[in-house]
């Protein structure tokens, strides 16, 4: 078995080598072998003298087979602490409003290479485009002035944003239950999922929240929340196929309740899910029948302890295996380091909601930067906080 392989090298041989990151160590698969043998680290322990390694990222060989050359991510993340106070990088706090400056109980989140941000900004029915730095938004899709509607042109309180390499915009449009693709610099959008009317056909969506899309086929994954299923449209497809749920709302193993957010693992080709009524995030393997659960309580009991959530809204994976979540009924964010079912508060108070720099109040979407800083939608302070890693 692997855990998060992260690099591959074949010999001329055929012998196949895996960086096995989050076990730690490198797996040398002989030519035609299931069976690997580990021939670099020890399997699961982290260290820094020579028999160990630490996330090993990528291996290579010389052309004379004598030397492993092996990237560490060890340089590259020395802890995982945040600053408790947040910076507000978009937004006012407690002020809602539709000018440049202002957010509307925000939702969805994206986060491009730039660092530049794409907010959801839900009841002001458009998509803020907000640089680095920047004081005021500038709209990309949906109406600057606030406008709502269910024309090319228009949104109805849009959820969920996700944002491609050339900078197209993918907005969940909620309430007229699609998704509307604008293109870089378009003044309309073009509907690539859903018809416009909720229902449960496979070319159907009923209020859908989230959305993920696979950087080199283009295939959306779409959360399909009041059908309770995760939704796959393949590129320029008319119509979806169910990859995970569709079986009722329940706490069955084969079952969502009301899931929202959602992140797709394209290494491990899996999808995590905030099952958000169920009170737990799980990992659903494309093409398995069932889930495996990565945090919360298995049976869908709510609390607050490190061990429970309370309506998880969003999830977020490092390179790692870690897992964030939002935690919104708790208002904070909650680390699950990988493998592990026990989290840690890395932002806002448990159970305290607040508008003050320490606090959050219902958290919506949890995103990390390329640096590992943490961004949070706080949806009802209208605003989205920065809480930089340390």
């Amino acid at each position: 078995m692997l855990f998060y392989p992260y690099g591959v090298e074949v010999d001329f041989m055929g012998n196949i080598y895996v960086a096995d990151s989050s076990n730690h160590r490198i797996q040398l698969f002989q030519a035609g072998s299931m069976n690997g043998t580990t021939i670099a680290g020890v399997t699961g322990v982290v260290g820094s003298d020579p028999y160990h390694l630490n996330y090993p990222y990528a291996v290579k060989l010389d052309s004379q087979l004598n030397f492993l050359y092996i990237i560490l991510l060890t340089a590259v993340v020395t802890s995982l602490k945040w600053n408790a106070t947040g910076i507000t990088v978009a937004g006012v706090t407690g002020v809602s409003g539709s000018t440049p400056n202002k957010l509307n109980k925000p939702q969805g989140l994206s986060i491009d290479s730039n660092g530049t941000l794409y907010i959801a900004d839900q009841n002001n029915c458009r998509v803020q485009k907000w640089l680095s730095g920047a004081s005021n938004g500038t709209t990309v899709a949906g109406q600057s002035n606030g406008t709502c509607g269910s024309g090319p042109s228009l949104l109805q309180t849009p959820q969920g944003v996700i944002v491609d390499s050339n900078g197209n915009v993918y907005a969940v449009d909620t309430y007229n239950n699609r998704v509307q693709l604008w293109s870089y610099g378009a003044s309309f959008g073009i509907m690539v999922a859903g018809t416009g009317i909720s229902n449960s056909g496979n070319n159907q969506l009923s209020f859908l929240r989230d959305i993920a899309r696979d950087p080199t086929t283009g295939t959306l994954y779409i959360s399909d929340t009041w059908n309770n299923r995760i939704m796959r449209y393949l590129f320029n497809a008319s119509s979806d196929t169910v990859v995970a749920g569709g079986n009722g709302s329940c706490t069955n193993r084969t079952q969502l309740y009301y899931p929202i957010g959602i992140y797709l693992d394209v290494a491990s080709n899996s999808l995590y899910i905030a099952n958000s009524y169920c009170n737990n995030i799980v990992r659903w393997v494309i093409g398995a029948t069932s889930w495996t659960l990565v945090a919360g309580d298995i049976n869908g009991r709510s609390g607050n302890s490190s061990t429970m959530l309370f309506y998880p809204y969003d999830v977020e994976v490092d390179f790692m295996g870690n897992v964030y979540v939002a935690d919104s009924s708790n208002h904070r964010i909650q680390l699950f380091q990988a493998g592990s079912m026990n989290g840690t508060t890395i932002a806002g108070v448990t159970g305290v909601a607040g508008s003050d720099p320490y606090h959050l109040n219902y958290p919506y979407a949890v995103k990390l930067d390329s640096q590992l800083n943490l961004y949070v939608t706080d949806w009802y302070n209208h605003r989205i906080q920065k809480f930089l890693r340390q």
